[in-house]
């Protein structure tokens, strides 16, 4: 059995993210808008305030509030969603594609289809190129 984050089978969702392109941002609004275009409403499409929005992308654990009844190591905080955030889109929205959803998903097919013959051990030389194997 093997558990593979789908996100690590691109190396276009990898960059992204790298780039604080998080949660229902860019790289997951256009593979929506790749593979299912009549869920995405881009016209209804908004962020949270910008100061809200900005710390989203910089730090993905943005939209919660930690608070602690006791300040002490051994206390756990009681985590919640914090009180101004309306849609909690951690990323950019303007460029999203549905090209730009076709190149993820095909990086991850490719991806996944070569980690599944990896743990398989069916991988050829042909297969190892452009992929550090």
């Amino acid at each position: 059995m093997s558990v593979v984050p789908f996100w690590e089978l691109s190396s276009t969702f990898m960059r992204l993210l790298g780039q604080g392109e998080f949660h229902a941002s860019l790289a997951e609004t256009s593979l929506m808008m790749h593979w299912k275009p009549d869920l995405v409403k881009m016209d209804r499409a908004r962020l949270d305030s910008e100061e809200l929005a900005t710390a989203m992308r910089t730090d993905q654990d943005a939209y919660l509030t930690r608070h602690k009844r006791i300040d002490h190591p051994f206390v756990v905080p009681k985590l919640t969603q914090h009180p101004d955030m309306e849609v909690g889109v951690m990323g950019t929205l303007e460029q999203a594609s549905a090209e730009l959803g076709k190149i993820i998903t095909e990086e991850a097919v490719q991806g996944w289809s070569l980690s599944s013959k990896r743990c398989t051990g069916d991988v050829t030389r042909s297969d190892r190129i452009g992929w550090g194997g």
